[in-house]
Parts: C-alpha cells; structure tokens; sequence
C-alpha cells in the first residue's frame, strides 16, 4: 500500500500545482487587461489600499509577445497532462492492490482436497454413471454422447506427446503448473470484469478445469484452478499429468459422428489406428484440436465428412510448425510430415450399434430416479429445499439438466431404494 499512497501524493499535489499555475497565469492576463480597458476605474481601485499588486503581468498579445502566450498554453497542457498520468497510475496501483487482496482472500477460502481424492478425481476417466442391481450387480452404463478410452503412456505415440506440449504449453516442463501470465490475467479479470475466457492456461490448468470444476467462468472458479493446478503439479508427475489430459481432452468427433475425448477414441475414431501407432502428422492434428474441437473436426454431426477440411489442416500445419520451432522434430521430419496426405488417411463414416443394457424398462426406470435423486442432491447442497425445487419449475429444469449432465460425464454409481435399500448408492465423484 506504500506505493499506491506515495503515488496518491503525486497525483495531488500536481493536480495542485497546475490549478494554481492556471490560476496564476490567468490573474496575471486579467490584471493586465483591467489596466488597459478599464483607465477611468484607476483612482477608485488606489483608493483600496488592501488590495495587493499583481506583478510581472502577460504583455499585451501582438505579433511579437504571442510565443510567450503560447508557452503558456503549452505550459498549462503539460502540468495537466501529467498530472492526468499520475492520475491514472494511482488508479492502477489501487485497483491492482484491490485485486490483489480479492484473489488473496479466495485463495484463503478454497478448500483443498487431500492428495489421493485429488489424484483420484484427477485421473478418472469414467464418462459417465453406472447403474447396479441388488448386491452390486451392474445394470448398464448410462448412455453418453461422449466416447472415451483410457490408455497408458506406454500406449501412446510419443509424438502426440510432444505435439501437444509444443502446441498447447511449450513451457510444461518448466512452470509448477502456473505461469505468471495466467496469475495476472487472474488479477485483471477480478478488477475488470474480462479475461476470463481468454486462453493462454496451462496443460494443468486445462486438466483441472475438466477434471474438478464446474464449467462456470467466475473469477472464484479462476482462482480455484490456480490454487489447484499448483497442487496438482506438486503431488503429480509431469508424465501423469500429462497422461492424465491425453485421456480427457475433448477432441471433437469420430467417424460415427459420436463426440470423443482422449487420444485413443481419437487415434481410433478418426484415422482406424491405435495411438501408438499415430505418425507425426497424426499426432500433430489430433494435439491441434482441444483449442477448438468442433471446428477442426473432419466429421459432420451425423459422421460424414466434412466437404472443406481446410481449417483442421490448417491447424496441424500450424502444430507441425511448433514441434519443429521447439526441437521435437527435425527439419527433414517437419518436410515429410507437411507432405502427408492428412485427408485421405480420415476414416470414412462407420456405424453405431445398439447397447441391449440401455433398454427396457429396469434401464429407463432406474435412470429415471438416478436422475431424480442427483437432482434433489445437488439442490441441496446449494441449500435450496425440496419444496421450494418443486414450486419453481424452472429451477427444477435447471437442476435436472445439471442432473443429466452430471450422470452422462461424471462417474457416479447408482442403486435404486426399490432394487435394494441396504445398498442404494448415488454419489458423484
């Protein structure tokens, strides 16, 4: 706070000094003119005794005074000038220590989970609820719109590895899962009310923000990212962050037109091979799709293929560039894989076939009531009773929607009260 009050000083005290030079300059003009203009008041003004002179008064404007005129209009403009930047700079360093002590306090009050239930949560890659019968015996997984295979390090091409360390952090291995970019960014978005989506987050905020936050885009759920990517990064291994994004990351979709998430779905859903088997140039366009995934994806909703693929090569000419700028790649490597047919390796449309466990009555009933349950839940815990859910309907559609959500991303375990009341389970993790 030192700095802002010093700086406060400033800015007044030259606020103050130009007012009384203009004050000055401008007594001094109207003095002078009332001596020229107003002749038949000088015995009147002699008598005032207790008036005291103005000395060294403007000249009278002409060709050859009116520089100094000038000099004192320039003059005047200059002390307004800075004291117009002090201005803004003690604005600056007040806001700043504003924001500072905001993102300090939300720091404070972010609970912090304990190593393993963060690890756990972390690298989790169920995608959505399973339902189970008496004795846990399972009924079937919750039908999702989002396909989604878990692999090992081992399992993946290493240049998918680096291609998406060269495109989407090129300082990963550096940072403990936070730059100061990012904590900045924080810090201005608090004062300014903007920032918040812009990109430049790390691979660990980025898996944080998929793998133990809400979607929301609020400054709190900002400064819970960083406090948490820190975490993460210390208790983790960069190998099993990394992993752990690979399996997660939504990379638009597959040839069946499903949406798809990790790079084995995608290694298998867009060019039919395993991702460790995925080429350079493969592994360039897969790590290029996270920034925008619907847009570069080669496949329509319904599966088809898109007529223009200019945007996704596009973006893998660009991620090619990258792993050669950082030394991933060697030139010669970096000229063969431009020279890859991209396209002509997409897989053509494929076709979906019916799960049997997700129909029938015993599914749809138990779905029902998971849904009903995880609804009630979470309107609880944001304190809102079961009768106020019910008398408002669009509350109730909202948390159902968020109910949905929750049982067809998350992994959530669910038996009826019916099916069992010794082993009903619904819980999210």
């Amino acid at each position: 706070m030192y700095w802002e009050i010093s700086t406060c000083v400033i800015f007044f005290s030259k606020v103050g000094h130009s007012w009384s030079r203009i004050g000055h300059r401008i007594n001094r003009g109207f003095h002078h003119q009332g001596r020229h203009q107003q002749t038949g008041r000088s015995q009147q003004s002699e008598q005032h005794h207790d008036r005291q002179p103005v000395t060294n008064p403007l000249p009278p404007f002409s060709r050859a005074t009116w520089t100094l005129y000038a000099d004192t209009i320039l003059q005047t403009i200059r002390h307004l000038v800075l004291a117009l930047v002090a201005g803004l700079i003690c604005a600056g360093f007040l806001a700043l220590g504003v924001g500072v002590g905001y993102f300090a306090s939300i720091l404070d009050k972010t609970p912090v989970p304990s190593v393993s239930a963060m690890t756990r949560q972390v690298t989790n890659t169920e995608d959505s609820a399973t339902l189970y019968y008496a004795n846990n015996v399972k009924l079937a997984t919750v039908m999702s719109d989002l396909v989604r295979e878990s692999v090992s390090n081992k399992n993946m091409s290493p240049w998918v590895r680096k291609a998406i360390v060269a495109t989407e952090d090129a300082d990963f291995y550096k940072h403990n899962g936070v730059t100061p970019k990012s904590l900045l960014r924080a810090v201005i978005s608090s004062v300014t009310g903007v920032g918040s989506q812009t990109g430049g987050s790390t691979l660990t905020q980025q898996l944080v923000k998929l793998q133990l936050l809400s979607s929301e885009t609020t400054f709190k759920r900002k400064a819970k990212e960083i406090v948490l990517a820190m975490r993460v990064d210390k208790y983790m291994t960069k190998s099993q962050i990394l992993n752990a994004y690979l399996n997660v990351a939504t990379l638009g979709r597959n040839s069946d037109g499903e949406n798809i998430a990790g790079v084995e779905s995608a290694a298998e859903g867009i060019f039919g091979v395993s991702a460790k088997d995925l080429n350079i140039a493969q592994s360039a366009f897969i790590a290029g799709l996270p920034q925008s995934p619907f847009i570069y994806t080669p496949y329509n909703a319904d599966g088809s293929l898109k007529d223009n693929q200019k945007y996704g090569v596009q973006r893998e000419r660009e991620v090619l560039f990258r792993m050669y700028r950082a030394g991933y790649i060697t030139n010669k490597q970096y000229q063969e894989a431009k020279k890859f047919d991209l396209v002509a390796s997409f897989r053509r449309t494929g076709s979906n076939g019916t799960d049997e466990s997700t129909s029938g009555f015993a599914y749809s009933s138990v779905m029902l009531e998971a849904e009903n349950t995880l609804t009630k839940q979470l309107a609880h815990n944001d304190g809102i009773t079961t009768k106020k859910l019910n008398a408002d309907s669009s509350l109730k559609k909202e948390y159902t929607d968020k109910a949905a959500t929750l049982l067809t991303t998350k992994a959530t375990t669910f038996t009826p009260p019916w099916l069992s009341q010794s082993t009903r389970r619904c819980r999210a993790s």
